[in-house]
């Protein structure tokens, strides 16, 4: 099963090898992008979690809670490590076993990995978009709104 947490070292383990830093909101916007993506391409969600309507954007919960101690710091390490250089084990999603989540990852990654955390919110915050709608319902973002939300530039 695909989680936000495992997607998260897919886009940390970019950051490293090509030294992009990513603070956790940066990281936030990223996965919403790359589901949003995905959702339309496939028309199947990437993962069972919500986003919740926070106030700088979506946000997933458990990877809120993973990388809060990060602050608006670059991230260190991945999901379920401890620092980069000692962690050999950590899961993410087998890239290789998707050619479809693997075409959207890079061409999420290679779109967006230089944007600002605050250019990647402005983007995700836009009006009439399904993060203003869910302010205004329940908090939580649907999979309906996300699809009818406009493409970015």
């Amino acid at each position: 099963m695909i989680t936000a947490l495992n997607i998260s070292n897919n886009i940390l383990k970019k950051s490293f090898n090509e030294n992009i830093p990513i603070t956790p909101m940066k990281l936030q916007k990223l996965i919403y992008i790359l589901y949003k993506t995905y959702l339309k391409e496939t028309n199947k969600s990437l993962f069972r979690e919500s986003f919740q309507a926070w106030k700088n954007g979506p946000v997933l919960k458990t990877v809120y809670d993973e990388f809060k101690l990060y602050g608006a710091n670059n991230i260190e390490c991945y999901y379920s490590c401890s620092s980069v250089e000692n962690c050999k084990i950590f899961t993410m999603v087998e890239e290789d076993k998707s050619e479809p989540f693997k075409n959207i990852l890079n061409s999420v990654w290679n779109k967006y990995k230089n944007y600002s955390p605050k250019e990647l919110s402005k983007l995700t915050n836009l009006k009439g978009g399904a993060w203003e709608k869910a302010k205004s319902k329940d908090g939580l973002l649907n999979d309906i709104d996300i699809i009818q939300e406009k493409d970015y530039i």
